[in-house]
């Protein structure tokens, strides 16, 4: 009996941890890419192979021409 009951209650902790775990909604931010080179090409290889989704990023990749002053 007592061995049925533990059993019955370790399944429902695990149970308990896995609703637990269930995905936060991912954070929005922006990457702003200075130039459209080859140095950017990781962050779009990133974003289409979600890499960023991976670790919770809804990533907005916006170009913006920089200056000295930015």
């Amino acid at each position: 009996m007592f061995k049925r009951m533990s059993l019955t209650l370790l399944f429902v902790a695990i149970l308990s941890v896995g609703a637990l775990a269930q995905q936060a909604p991912l954070q929005k931010i922006a990457i702003n890419f200075p130039t459209r080179s080859g140095a950017s090409w990781p962050m779009f290889m990133a974003k289409e192979g979600g890499y960023y989704q991976k670790y919770g990023l809804d990533v907005n990749l916006v170009f913006g021409a920089g200056t000295i002053g930015v």
